[in-house]
């Protein structure tokens, strides 16, 4: 099988591997096209029309969007991974200097990189993975939430600030659905009754309390009118409520809250526009969502052409439509790419591709820097239930739950052995 799995790929099926020709998927040709307002009927039922007169293509189609719950079978940190297996165990692979793979030790400074999965030290079945730059969380099917790395804000949410390195029981009674690491030191928990709790760095008013004091422990984020049902945190922390209302908190550098402006805010602020919002998410300085019609906003940074507006640019303070026609089912935003699958399982990436991280058999050379300001096609013509972005690399598993991993490879984050960057999907074997 190529590296990259352009032309074939190899998935398991019976303890055999078989190769499939795969088209790469194209979308050179695609017109652009503003979607339509989508209105508010729910996440489970899709009923508007392509905003595009005469569209035929099915990936431009109004699609049925995915909550968020299989992004929670892959974690993807600064410079670590981790997965479950079928049987819900924990793998971790990647950088260990502070205890992140869990693996019951600390890895010393020169020590290479765990370069293949490797189970983490521990008994426990988890249900659902978050990992941030220096620490891992996991949840068990009882909604204990467990965490382990590096705890010098209070990330670990134990009490204390000492690493650990096997996972340790957040300590509190409150029992969580879903559990968000960001990439610095702060954990975010969305409680079974839909009340968000956070713990670690309170830097810019991250945790959404009202202050800037760093807790040890779970704190309620501020409330707002209805329950949330879904959480994401970046360099910023935003939130969806039950009705699809997007709120956003924390530092607003760039204007990463979409809110209009760049002042902080220490507590949930509306995000401007009033679209409802199936799916969420948030990375460095961006933040992306879907209508309920699988159209993407972005809004933030535009750097590195994260936003996907076509261009590279200034920053855009409230949400934009990303310039393509193309509907997807699921969205998640990394350091400085964003990635997203359409109805049939496709993946496009767009944003910063120095590391390779858009997967489109590219990378930065030298000083010639390669960015892809619009979605663009994974390479290989893989299709994928879940994709997830992380600071420079990309993972996903196929609807056969095989495991694919592209972009940075320094610290062993992909997972195949190697230390080698990966233009685009590399199958990574879970033992």
């Amino acid at each position: 099988m190529s590296p990259y799995g352009q032309a074939t790929r190899a998935e398991a099926r019976g303890g055999r591997a078989r190769d499939l020709t795969a088209a790469a998927a194209d979308g050179s040709a695609r017109r652009h096209c503003r979607p339509t307002r989508a209105a508010p009927i729910g996440i489970a039922l899709l009923l508007a029309g392509s905003a595009c007169t005469g569209a035929t293509d099915p990936d431009a189609r109004p699609v049925v969007v995915q909550a968020p719950a299989l992004a929670g079978r892959l974690a993807l940190g600064g410079q670590h991974t981790c997965a479950l297996s079928a049987g819900d165990v924990a793998y971790c692979w990647g950088q260990n200097t502070s205890g992140q793979l869990g693996l019951g030790r600390v890895a010393g400074r020169f020590e290479r990189p765990t370069v293949v999965p490797t189970a983490v030290a521990t008994p426990l079945r988890f249900v659902h993975l978050t990992a941030g730059d220096t620490h891992t969380c996991g949840l068990t099917r009882e909604g204990v939430a467990y965490c382990w790395g590096w705890n010098g804000r209070g990330e670990l949410g134990d009490g204390t600030t000492e690493t650990r390195a096997v996972p340790t029981p957040v300590a509190t009674s409150v029992r969580f659905r879903a559990l968000v690491a960001a990439h610095y030191a702060a954990t975010c928990g969305l409680a079974l009754d839909g009340r968000a709790y956070c713990w670690g760095t309170n830097n810019r008013g991250s945790l959404g309390d009202g202050s800037l004091e760093n807790r040890l422990l779970p704190t309620p984020v501020a409330a707002v009118s209805g329950p949330f049902r879904h959480l994401t945190l970046g360099y910023q922390s935003c939130a969806l409520t039950e009705a699809g209302r997007a709120y956003c908190w924390g530092g607003n550098t760039f204007g990463a809250l979409g809110v209009g402006d760049s002042t902080d805010r220490l507590v949930p602020t509306p995000v401007a526009g009033d679209l409802p919002f199936a799916a969420l998410s948030a990375g460095g300085y961006s933040a992306c969502a879907l209508t309920t019609e699988g159209a993407a906003y972005c809004w933030g940074i535009n750097s590195e052409g994260e936003l996907g507006q076509g261009s590279v640019g200034p920053p855009v303070l409230v949400p934009r439509v990303v310039a393509t026609r193309l509907r997807f089912r699921s969205l998640t935003v990394g350091g400085a790419h964003a990635c997203a699958l359409t109805a049939g399982g496709r993946a496009y990436c767009w944003g910063s591709n120095g590391t390779g991280a858009i997967g489109d058999g590219t990378a930065s050379e030298g000083t010639t820097m390669v960015r892809r300001p619009q979605p663009t096609a994974v390479r290989g013509g893989l299709t994928f239930q879940v994709v997830v972005a992380g600071s420079g690399h990309t993972c996903a598993l196929t609807p056969s739950s095989v495991l694919y991993c592209w972009g940075s490879n320094t610290f062993g984050q992909l997972g195949d052995s190697t230390q080698e960057r990966r233009t685009g999907p590399i199958l990574v074997r879970l033992p």
